[in-house]
């Protein structure tokens, strides 16, 4: 049986992964009270104590607009963090899934990207994440480097939550409608990444939602099936400046995936209203 170990157990996504592939496998999940992953030697010391045959690589600095002003924290976590995985992984002949994302790329293909587009993120947080693809492809082969986009799940803040809540409390709401994505739900990710680990393929894949919506769209989305009639407002991203730049078109295809696996991801609507219905109503 597989020993699994999951970095940023506590976080959106990694608290998700144990409740599904407990089912199938022994999993030991892990956060910064455990070891700290920019420290390489005691990130060597726990994988050869707890000799993972898979892990898997949530831990991240993840707050993208944060980013912007905290260069170095985000290079030290999501590039360095993750060499030191990548360098305690191959001292105990395991395998690696790293958890990427869209803001690899600028958003100006204008059409969903493939998983060998060329990567030109225009941010610190994706200069920082494609730092680490990197250094894991660099470092080792065994590896799975796994983008996902638009990520909501039932841990931790994310656009549904801060739509929701927002709509409570404001008589209309200002969304932006030229940015192009597919949220993701996390269960979904957690679901079908074991079908790309039982593949056994290395490499890069997208696994992100099936289709495509503005902000703006997702929002009355949210609003929809949540029942509330706040009025949303369509603004441009110039008209509602962030410190960090978002891709205008952050699709990714899921193409690799179903050739290589035979399944499809859910489509973000379907997701998104059974989220709503079970955790968010």
């Amino acid at each position: 049986m597989q020993k699994v170990l999951i970095t940023g157990a506590s976080g959106m996504l990694g608290s998700d992964l144990p409740k599904i592939w407990s089912r199938f496998t022994s999993v030991m999940g892990v956060d910064l009270g455990d070891f700290d992953i920019t420290d390489r030697e005691a990130v060597e010391k726990y994988f050869k104590t707890i000799r993972p045959d898979l892990v898997i690589h949530c831990a991240a600095f993840t707050n993208v607009d944060g980013a912007e002003s905290q260069a170095d924290t985000a290079m030290l976590i999501n590039a360095n963090g993750t060499k030191n995985i990548a360098y305690a992984a191959r001292e105990v002949g395991a395998e690696v899934v790293y958890f990427s994302t869209d803001f690899v790329f600028d958003g100006k293909k204008g059409e969903p990207y493939l998983e060998d587009d060329p990567a030109r993120p225009a941010s610190v947080y994706g200069k920082s994440k494609y730092a680490g693809e990197c250094s894991l492809r660099e470092i080792l082969p065994a590896h799975y480097i796994v983008r996902i986009a638009w990520l909501y799940g039932r841990h931790g803040s994310n656009f549904v939550y801060t739509i929701r809540n927002a709509a409570r409390e404001n008589k209309e709401l200002k969304v932006v409608d030229d940015q192009i994505g597919s949220p993701t739900f996390t269960v979904d990710v957690a679901y079908h990444l074991r079908c790309i680990v039982e593949r056994g393929q290395w490499g890069t894949w997208h696994l992100s939602a099936e289709g495509e919506t503005s902000r703006y769209q997702f929002a009355q989305e949210v609003l929809k099936n949540c029942g509330i009639e706040t009025p949303v407002r369509p603004v441009s991203t110039e008209e509602f400046p962030l410190p960090a730049p978002r891709p205008s078109y952050g699709v990714l295809s899921n193409q690799k995936y179903f050739k290589e696996c035979g399944r499809k991801m859910p489509h973000w609507k379907e997701s998104l209203a059974e989220f709503l219905h079970h955790y968010a109503l």
